[in-house]
């Protein structure tokens, strides 16, 4: 039983000291949270003893919860609307990084870049970062996702994968992000430039050479 108290613990430090951190800006945040990750393990541990779907705050100051992606499942492009700090407690979700064409709202979408978050990892995003995520390895990841302010609320948008056009994301995306076919995502992915992260908050990073699929 002390177990399981000491392994309730570390998530609702995490809570606290993520809320006492948000006035002091993303990088006090992100503090906060590459500390609670030296001890992913445990982290997870914890999160997972809570019942689903792992919402944990959502007010005019933060929002934070857990995703659990299956292996195969993918996001279509999309931003957040405010800043944020991604931490991955379980496996490794790779994304790819976008930016779309000023002269153009609503499409122009390129892609710049790809990386890997593995456990034990968080990063830090711009409200205007733009990307899209897949899990491509054999076993499910955990992803913490801290917001500044309501995320709920934010003006957040989600481009089609085929088409690069730019949609209201709707409410449902941080819970359930729909599967999309590699194929679709990978499609996003074509440029006859070699990517780049200059400018990207983004822990190990690779370019062009990502981890095999069956690495865990």
């Amino acid at each position: 039983m002390r177990l399981l108290n000491r392994t309730m613990d570390i998530l609702d430090r995490l809570l606290t000291d993520t809320r006492d951190a948000m006035d002091s800006g993303q990088d006090a945040v992100t503090r906060v949270l590459d500390t609670a990750l030296i001890d992913h393990e445990r982290l997870g541990a914890a999160i997972r003893t809570r019942p689903k779907p792992w919402f944990f705050a959502a007010d005019e100051t933060l929002t934070v919860f857990c995703t659990e992606g299956q292996p195969g499942n993918a996001s279509a492009p999309h931003d957040h609307g405010t800043w944020s700090v991604l931490g991955c407690f379980d496996g490794s979700e790779e994304s790819w990084w976008h930016e779309t064409d000023n002269t153009n709202s609503v499409s122009g979408l390129r892609h710049t870049g790809s990386g890997v978050l593995r456990a034990g990892q968080a990063h830090a995003l711009p409200a205007d970062a733009i990307h899209a995520v897949m899990n491509r390895w054999t076993t499910p990841n955990g992803i913490i996702h801290i917001y500044q302010g309501n995320f709920l609320a934010a003006d957040r948008h989600i481009w089609d994968p085929i088409t690069n056009e730019r949609h209201a994301a709707g409410l449902s995306e941080p819970l359930a992000p729909a599967p999309h076919p590699r194929a679709a995502f990978a499609a996003v992915g074509e440029t006859n430039a070699k990517p780049t992260l200059a400018g990207t908050a983004f822990a190990a990073v690779t370019v062009n050479n990502l981890p095999a699929a069956t690495e865990s």
